[in-house]
């Protein structure tokens, strides 16, 4: 009597299962077959209700795809069944993944089982979990079912409208995240405004687009993200993907959820021409991804005609990617010109992010440490800002990469630390073994605390300084009397630093962002150093925003350009970039003349002629320090200070020294060739060079610099006076 009314419980579940699995099919022109011979009594005995799927497919790629959305991997390739791969999903319901298939049947059986002690269960909640392995299975790979594009409008009648925005899917046996939480950690992320906005729309209207059949809006919408290296793009493209899959919104390759290529003119390993884009779209092996192409080679106008014969191409693969085209971080009125082009052809969203700021990037080693389970004390901070400016300061800071690789060298020099004391007597000690102190990271910085001296007497301690040592202290009496002063206005600082290679002008900028921190001028003092060309971008519109990005760097701080005439062409050209990136320097140093100090640097002739090309800088550069070749007792003091620091000396090498800088022409000294205290640490480095060598071979452990160390040293030819002139002839 019991196997009688288990039987009819087990018939009718089945009917039902057969009906939902029409349903399906009928919706999406599915090949789904439910399986119920032999199940019956099978069923009946182990009291759980065996289900079989039974799909066809096109590639082996498919079958993974579907096992790997399902929980599953697939070894080899003849599958087996899959029970040591079980994977709990709600109301109890466990996936074997593929039973069986073979490729001579281009077919897959997918068996489910459902343990229903008594045979008690829920039709509601039964038909709920077999719509969701209908769903997984057929948004994995939908070219097993060749959908229509009606079918592919409308949401599944069994559905009801229901929000799937928090369903599980899993891949590679662990969960994916469901949008909820997607939404959760894009609100988080530090910075990208504009990305997080547009994800948040997204989101909400989800729903709308599914219950109102209105997909295609979805599909054919392609993005434009302006945003440089080092500040999230991947992240950013993978947080998209992810949640147009888990909205349901986009068909999704979990296994090959983005791809990004650059486009370029020229073949290379590592990117595409405009042919080889097209050629790879028309034989892709992977589709269902989000295609993110790099386009900042052809921003300019010439390069927007050519990406047009790309863009005719894209219309036609829209069902199969998500098109992501990637640009700089670019002017807003270039980056709209840029959409204009792509629209043209294309359903575009345009999103931009800046560069960080410091607050950003504290918050993203903030994230990083929390990690790994580390913090930071509030003195540590300081040495972090002061490294993350190193970093920046010689033009190569590459965002988030350089911040993290900061925050691993924190936690090694931590560890380090942590190993000088014996086993875990630290703990006794009351160290926190996850908290990095100043202490922990004294090294971080090269400049950080590094003076001891106050920043004018370590001018003063600079050789041939006398006269512009005080120069700079009446320009700071006046400014700090300002400062003071609620009455007086404070002036504008910016400076002009002039003189030939090697005459002290970096040093000395260096050391004044110290004088004015410590005369309370400047809130930071840092020292952030570039080139002219480091301001100009390379592309259209990306100059503006690369040289703002410079200047906020460099609030309450020192920004030194060197070689700054190089920005000035004294031409109409409308691409010159150099005169774009003056433009913005100069509203940078009006609008910020409390907060920074510019100085430029360069030749004197050469920086006179930028003065007279750009009225505006010369007003707002009021201040000019000429810094003059140093004389031959000048050098010689130079290259003495620098031996002396580090090494012992014999008697005999000042005068040496002496007598080969007394022997160089006045000529010589004057021409641009001559790089003044750089020649003589130059040479000062090869006489130690020269010195150590011989100190090694005879088995000294000390090393002293000797007079024939010098003089092996200054006869190479890099040091020779006459090799020097006779090329500056060779070049006029």
């Amino acid at each position: 009597m019991e196997e009688k009314n288990n039987e009819e419980a087990v018939r009718e579940l089945f009917e039902r299962i057969k009906k939902t699995t029409q349903a399906f099919n009928d919706k999406y022109n599915g090949n789904i077959v439910f399986e119920d011979d032999k199940l019956v009594a099978e069923s009946v005995i182990h009291a759980d209700f065996d289900i079989r799927l039974r799909v066809l497919f096109l590639k082996e790629q498919e079958l993974i795809a579907i096992n790997s959305a399902l929980g599953f991997n697939v070894p080899g390739e003849k599958s087996e069944a899959f029970a040591k791969w079980l994977v709990k999903y709600n109301f109890d319901t466990f996936f074997h993944g593929v039973y069986d298939y073979g490729m001579d049947r281009g077919t897959a059986v997918f068996r489910v089982s459902i343990p229903c002690p008594g045979l008690k269960f829920d039709e509601d909640d039964l038909t709920r979990e077999l719509d969701y392995v209908l769903r997984v299975v057929h948004t994995t790979a939908p070219k097993l079912y060749k959908a229509s594009e009606e079918a592919e409008e409308e949401e599944y009648e069994e559905d009801d409208g229901e929000d799937v925005s928090n369903q599980t899917s899993y891949v590679d046996g662990s969960p994916l995240k469901t949008a909820e939480k997607l939404i959760e950690e894009i609100n988080s992320l530090e910075g990208a405004a504009q990305f997080k906005k547009m994800c948040n729309r997204i989101y909400k209207v989800a729903p709308v687009i599914r219950n109102n059949g209105a997909m295609k809006s979805i599909e054919f919408q392609n993005f434009l993200l302006s945003i440089d290296n080092g500040y999230g793009l991947s992240a950013q493209i993978d947080y998209l993907s992810d949640l147009l899959r888990a909205l349901d919104l986009f068909t999704i390759n979990v296994n090959h959820s983005h791809i990004e290529i650059k486009l370029t003119r020229e073949t290379t390993p590592t990117t595409r021409t405009i042919d080889e884009m097209i050629a790879y779209l028309r034989t892709a092996d992977y589709t269902n991804s989000l295609l993110c192409i790099d386009i900042s080679d052809f921003t300019s106008n010439a390069g927007k005609i050519e990406l047009k014969r790309l863009l005719a191409e894209l219309p036609s693969y829209q069902s199969d990617y998500v098109f992501v085209f990637r640009v700089p971080y670019l002017e807003p009125a270039v980056l709209e010109d840029i959409r204009k082009t792509l629209a043209d052809v294309l359903f575009i969203s345009t999103v931009a992010t800046p560069p960080f700021t410091m607050e950003e990037l504290k918050g993203i080693a903030k994230y990083t440490l929390k990690c790994s389970g580390y913090e930071l004390s509030d003195d540590a901070w300081k040495i972090f800002e002061s490294r993350i400016g190193e970093e920046k300061s010689d033009g190569k800071f590459w965002g988030i990469r350089s911040v993290n690789n900061v925050c691993y060298e924190m936690m090694w020099m931590k560890c380090e630390m942590l190993s000088t004391y014996d086993g875990e007597d630290y703990e006794a000690e009351g160290v926190n073994p996850k908290l990095i102190d100043a202490r922990d990271i004294e090294g971080l910085s090269k400049t950080f605390g590094k003076h001891v001296d106050n920043g004018f007497d370590e001018l003063n301690d600079m050789v041939g300084m006398e006269a512009i040592s005080e120069r700079i202290r009446e320009i700071v009496s006046q400014v700090a009397l300002a400062v003071k002063s609620s009455s007086a206005e404070r002036p504008c600082i910016h400076m002009r630093f002039a003189g030939s290679p090697g005459t002290g002008k970096t040093t000395v900028a260096r050391i004044l962002g110290r004088i004015f921190r410590e005369n309370g001028i400047l809130r930071n003092g840092y020292f952030f150093e570039y080139t002219a060309r480091d301001l100009v971008g390379a592309y259209v519109g990306q100059t503006a925003p690369k040289t703002a990005a410079i200047c906020r760097d460099a609030y309450g701080s020192v920004l030194f350009i060197d070689e700054a005439y190089a920005l000035y062409s004294g031409t109409e050209d409308s691409k010159d970039y150099g005169s774009e990136a003056l433009t913005t320097l100069i509203a940078e140093m009006e609008n910020h003349r409390d907060d920074m100090v510019v100085i430029m640097a360069g030749y004197t002739d050469e920086m006179a002629e930028l003065m007279k090309g750009n009225t505006g800088l010369r007003s707002r550069m009021p201040y000019l320090i000429e810094f003059p070749n140093y004389t031959k007792e000048q050098l010689t003091q130079i290259y003495m200070k620098f031996a002396r620091k580090n090494f012992a000396c014999s008697p005999d090498l000042e005068g040496e020294v002496s007598k080969y800088f007394a022997s160089l022409s006045d000529a010589y000294l004057k021409s641009k060739e001559f790089a003044n205290a750089r020649f003589a640490r130059n040479l000062y480095e090869r006489t130690w060079s020269k010195a150590a060598l011989r100190c090694s071979l005879n088995g000294f452990e000390e090393i002293t610099l000797t007079r024939e160390d010098f003089i092996c040293a200054s006869n190479e030819k890099e040091f020779s006076e006459k090799l020097m002139q006779t090329r500056t002839i060779g070049f006029n």
